[in-house]
Order: structure tokens, then sequence, then C-alpha cells
């Protein structure tokens, strides 16, 4: 990708009224460069402790999107443990994960998201926020996604690229959910983005390695998106997806 770094507005599909994506399911865009002092706060990210091995650290907190004024308003949620149905990931589905809140401003990033991807300004969403800082040294690759091709069990899927220091590696790859095999692939460079349909493909990424024998890092946010009427929140969606942990033990 080598556009400049504007916001795009290109051809939609009425088919997807709230989330206008070409039928092919996906969407590369760029966004613009963040502030220096949103990029330090990736320097504080606590260690993922249900991801020992993968050299990952990282915050999550969940809002309420509104727009007001052409303009999108994350309203913070309660905080709450991030869960998944094991029937998405068999890593760590089922299981309540505690991880400690964002300190960021992401009313930018989001706001500008939201508006690029022309996301329908009269209804209301539902957004978790995973910020990511994925770590590679000359003796340990580091790893973004240890489930492997999944699906996030969302709606929608946003990856946010903000730094790639002294890595290679980290390459975005999409799967047919029939056949499981790879069709289509792109490295997202700083400040690029992609925006994919979770309910019609698999993604994953490969593991970061670092360059010039150097210790490197990848800095990113994941977006989940979903209608508010579908949100993937509180008590009631946590013990349906704990029980899904159960069920496929018993199957």
């Amino acid at each position: 990708m080598s556009a400049e770094p504007v916001r795009l507005y290109e051809e939609s599909n009425d088919n997807l009224p709230w989330l206008p994506l070409p039928e092919k399911g996906w969407r590369e865009f760029r966004i613009l460069p963040p502030e220096k002092t949103f990029l330090k706060t990736f320097e504080d990210l606590p260690f993922d402790q249900y991801a020992p091995h993968c050299q990952r650290y990282r915050r999550f907190s969940q809002f309420k999107m509104s727009c007001f004024a052409n303009s999108w308003m994350p309203a913070l949620l309660p905080h709450r443990p991030f869960i998944q149905s094991a029937e998405y990931n068999q890593h760590s589905g089922g299981i309540l994960r505690e991880f400690e809140p964002l300190k960021c401003n992401i009313e930018p990033y989001v706001d500008e998201v939201f508006s690029m991807l022309k996301i329908d300004p009269d209804r209301f969403y539902h957004l978790d926020v995973h910020q990511y800082r994925v770590c590679a040294t000359p003796g340990a690759e580091g790893i973004s996604v240890p489930e492997g091709p999944h699906r996030d069990g969302q709606q929608y899927v946003v990856v946010l690229v903000f730094r790639r220091h002294q890595i290679t590696g980290a390459e975005c790859r999409l799967y047919d959910p029939k056949t499981g095999q790879p069709f289509y692939k792109i490295m997202l460079e700083e400040n690029e983005g992609i925006v994919l349909d979770d309910e019609k493909l698999l993604h994953n990424a490969t593991n970061i390695k670092t360059a010039g024998g150097q210790d490197g890092h990848r800095d990113y946010l994941v977006l989940n998106i979903n209608e508010w009427e579908k949100r993937r929140y509180g008590e009631a969606f946590e013990c349906a997806m704990s029980d899904t942990m159960f069920s496929s033990i018993l199957d």
C-alpha cells in the first residue's frame, strides 16, 4: 500500500446497510499518523498472562458508540472481563480473561475509522478495543495470533497498525472458511488498517521476527464492532460464552 494518509470514501454495497463493504468482505485503508502521546501508551501495556509464550502485551476496554454532530463519540462502559466462544477461539475461548483497561485516548482514531467506513450514524454500536504490543527478540519470535486462522465471533473486525519497529513478518492473511485455505495476504505497514466481515472470513497474522539482530515490536489496535442490539457485553453474554467451553469438553 502506498496511498497518501487521507480519509478514503470508496464505493459501498447497499446489501450491508450499516457498514458498507465490497462484496469480497474486506477493505484496506490508511489512517492519519497518531500523536506521540498516543504511541507512548504502548510502552505501558501489561504482559498478557493468558499467552505467556507469545511475548504479547495488551489492554482492553469496551464502549458504546454514537454519532453526534457528525462526530463519533465512544462512551466507556463499566469494565468487565473479555471472553470469546470456544467455537471461535480454541486457544482461550470460554475463559473470562481479566485485562487492565486502556489508558489512551481512542476517540480521534475511532472517529476517523467510523467516519471513513461510512457506518450508519443513526444507530448505536458496541465497540471492543484491544491495544497490543507484540515483541520479538533475536532468540524468540513474537506471536500475534496463537489460535491461528480464526474468527473473532464478532460482526466486524478492524486492525490498525501504528508502529513496526525493527521487525519483519506480521503478514495478515485471509482464509476461505469452507476450505480453510488462505487466498489473500497483505503486509500492513505503519498507519494502515483493514476491516473484515468476521462472519464471512477467517483471518490470521504470521509471527514477527527481529530485523538486524535487535529487539523489535509491533504496536496496533484491534476493534470489534457490533450493533448495540447484538453486543458482546454483560453477565448474560459471559455466562453463555462460558457454557460453550463446557459444551466443547462434553462433545
